[in-house]
This record gives structure tokens, C-alpha cells and sequence, in this order.
């Protein structure tokens, strides 16, 4: 059947609308709903974001790359679809009856956008949740009582403490969920605390520290998420690491 006229003008209106309007955000994106055939069960979507400006300093697509518009407009097919996102480590839930009713049909082109410009999650890693370590770059010893001197020595190298109940790299996939589920629900940021304790050692500096940190913003990038950790620069609290360290002694001034 022919491309339903619903939806070339949703693809035209797109265009039309960034033309019209280019101080709309960039997370806009159009969608539209079409019956291929009178009273058939045939169902046409379609959903886009608006066209990327060039230029746009301090947007989040220049911090990530990424359309913004046309990642929540993916999405929207999917919800019109009947899957769900209810928890970030659930991942989309498939639709359990038929999603599309009458009402979604045959209404033109709607335009959608975040009501607020910066909306994110805040992950709380001072607090023994989920995603604590993978997030500090760390893996997850045995016997941490005994094992995380060695832990962060074989860390600080590149290596992984053996044996670990889990690793750093088999923990990095759990967080893929999250920042998917952050996408699919229209958030465009992402943070946590570093932290830092004694028995980290050398690694709590470390430049394979500091690697496991830019892969993980690497991946909430592609989601189009802007990320990066709070650190204070002073302030010591809940194993908080720090800018300063007020207790490594100062050498004097030459």
C-alpha cells in the first residue's frame, strides 16, 4: 500500500517545524499513527526528530552526538507499541495485549518536546546501592575484608583481583539498562559520587581508574546522555574522593 498521507506530512512537518521555529529544543520530535486500509489491523507509525542545528553550542547534542530528538522518538514507537520501561534494570517489557486504539489513529501529526530543559538522575554511591562500584570503577572482591588491598594493587596494574565475585567488565553491561532506561524515559543526565578509601590505594588515582571512568561515560554518551561525577574539592564525607587532600603532607615552596 501507499506510504499513508499522515504520515509523509508528519516527515514533512519535521522539517517544516525547524524551519519555522529554530529555537525549538532539540529534543522535539514529531510522530503519527496511520491505518494502511479503512477498518484494517494494519498499522503505519512514524516518529523523527527535528533536523540538528549547526551551530548549537551548549546544546547535549554537542555534548554527545547524539539526536535527541530522534532517540524519544524511537521510543515513542516503541510505547505506542505497548512496551514499558518501569525499572532501569528491567529493560523494555513487551506489551501484554494489543497496544493501539481507535483514538491513536487518524488525529494528524502530533509534536512532542521535555516540558524542562535539563532533566537527570542522580545515583547516589555513597550509599551500598546496585551500581556503587561498577560506577567507581571497581570490581567487587570475595573476601573484601582480606582482598581489597590486593584488589587495588592488581587494579592500579590493569588486572583484576582473582577471585572476585564480580568484575568490573561483566558489571559494565547492567549499566547499558540504566542508560537505556534513562533515554527511554527522557532524561538527558547523569551523575554520581566518586568515592575513594584507603584500601583502594594507589588505584583510587590510577590512570586504569581513570579508563574505566571514560568508558562508562563513553556508553551514557551514546544514549545521549551527558554524565560526569560530583567531587568536591574539599569536603570529606562517606569516603567521598576529593580534589584536596588536607592530609598528604605540602613540601615547602623552593
Amino acid at each position: 500500500p501507499a506510504f499513508p498521507r499522515e504520515l509523509r506530512a508528519a516527515a514533512a512537518a519535521a522539517a517544516g517545524l525547524r524551519a519555522a521555529s529554530p529555537e525549538a529544543p532539540e529534543e522535539t520530535f514529531v510522530w503519527a499513527t496511520a491505518a494502511l486500509a479503512p477498518g484494517a489491523h494494519e498499522v503505519a507509525l512514524y516518529a523523527d526528530g527535528l533536523p540538528a542545528l549547526s551551530g548549537a553550542a551548549g546544546r547535549v547534542y554537542e555534548k554527545t552526538g547524539i539526536a535527541l530528538g530522534a532517540v524519544y522518538g524511537a521510543y515513542k514507537i516503541l510505547e505506542l507499541l505497548g512496551f514499558t520501561f518501569l525499572h532501569p534494570l528491567d529493560g523494555p517489557l513487551p506489551p501484554l495485549e494489543a497496544p493501539l486504539g481507535e483514538s491513536l489513529l487518524g488525529d494528524g501529526v502530533r509534536v512532542e518536546s521535555p516540558r524542562w530543559e535539563v532533566r537527570g538522575m542522580h545515583y547516589h554511591t555513597q550509599h551500598p546501592l546496585e551500581f556503587t562500584d561498577v560506577l567507581n570503577g571497581l570490581s567487587i572482591p570475595m573476601n573484601c575484608s582480606t582482598a581489597c588491598a590486593s584488589a587495588a594493587s592488581a587494579a592500579a596494574e590493569g588486572a583484576d583481583c582473582v577471585p572476585c565475585t564480580e568484575t568490573f567488565d561483566a558489571m559494565v553491561p547492567k549499566l547499558e539498562d540504566w542508560f537505556e532506561w534513562c533515554a527511554a524515559t527522557r532524561l538527558n543526565r547523569a551523575q554520581w559520587l566518586l568515592l575513594a578509601t584507603p584500601r583502594m590505594g594507589a588505584f583510587a588515582d590510577s590512570p586504569e581508574r581513570q579508563r574505566r571512568l571514560r568508558r562508562i561515560c563513553r556508553l551514557a554518551n551514546g544514549f545521549g546522555l551527558a554524565c560526569g561525577a560530583v567531587v568536591p574539592i574539599a569536603d570529606m564525607q562517606q569516603h567521598g574522593w576529593y580534589m584536596v587532600n588536607p592530609l598528604v603532607e605540602r613540601r615547602p615552596e623552593s
